[in-house]
């Protein structure tokens, strides 16, 4: 099992997101199961994009339909995941190009 680090602006993405959406907050938490177990489970659909955070290439993984977590590992640490951003695939919240 992989640890987690966790981005104070994924933070502040969550909370928003899932504020009024109690279904998405458990969606999220599953995802981040599996990511923690398998961050390339087929569920997942997990490939490299551009993140609209800070420009950088990232990993991107299904949440939902549209929500998308927007993750990578952590530099020198094999067994660390970093979460960076949460937000839609397309539209305003969108967070990769």
């Amino acid at each position: 099992m992989l640890n987690l680090k966790v981005t104070p602006h994924f933070t502040r993405k969550l909370k928003k997101l899932t504020k009024h959406n109690k279904n998405l907050a458990e969606d999220v938490n599953n995802t981040i199961s599996i990511l923690r177990y398998n961050p390339f489970a087929p569920i997942l659909s997990s490939h490299q994009v551009n993140s609209l955070v800070d420009g950088q290439r990232h990993f991107s993984c299904r949440v939902t339909g549209d929500i998308r977590i927007i993750w990578d590992f952590a530099e020198k640490h094999v067994n660390l995941i970093g979460l960076i951003d949460l937000g839609g695939h397309t539209g305003k919240n969108k967070v990769y190009k």
